[in-house]
């Protein structure tokens, strides 16, 4: 996948799965990278979905990638949406998670939003270090 060929990637995925073969955690989080890397952002939810439904733990570098991916595209909301599922299935936001959800915010020009996150994020001593993912928006 890392080589540009995702959907060969894909297809063994998909063989290894129709062979009885179980893709392990390590599987699935390369096939999240390579998809959202390669632009298809809907493609590693649904492999980030698909990993959940087998039973496998995803974890914050997993859904960190499918939430950078939203970001990147502006896709704010359904971020948000995705970090609320992620605490929900027992993962625990890093202070990247927050960096990528407050710079989006303050590429989007909603600055409220992205402080009132801030202040979340630095009253919780698991993201204190917050402020260290969080640059400023170069000046026009």
């Amino acid at each position: 996948a890392k080589a540009g060929r995702m959907q060969d990637a894909l297809t063994i995925f998909r063989s290894m799965k129709s062979c009885g073969l179980e893709p392990d955690k390590f599987t699935y989080t390369s096939l999240i990278k390579a998809s959202v890397e390669s632009g298809d952002v809907d493609g590693g939810k649904s492999i980030l979905d698909d990993m959940e439904s087998k039973g496998l733990e995803a974890d914050v570098f997993a859904y960190n990638t499918v939430i950078k991916g939203l970001c990147d595209r502006f896709r704010w909301y359904e971020a948000k949406e995705l970090v609320t599922e992620m605490e929900w299935n027992g993962v625990t936001p890093d202070s990247y998670t927050y960096g990528m959800l407050m710079n989006g915010l303050l590429k989007a020009d909603k600055p409220g939003p992205a402080l009132t996150l801030f202040e979340t994020a630095c009253a919780d001593p698991r993201t204190v270090d917050v402020a260290q993912n969080v640059q400023p928006s170069p000046s026009s």
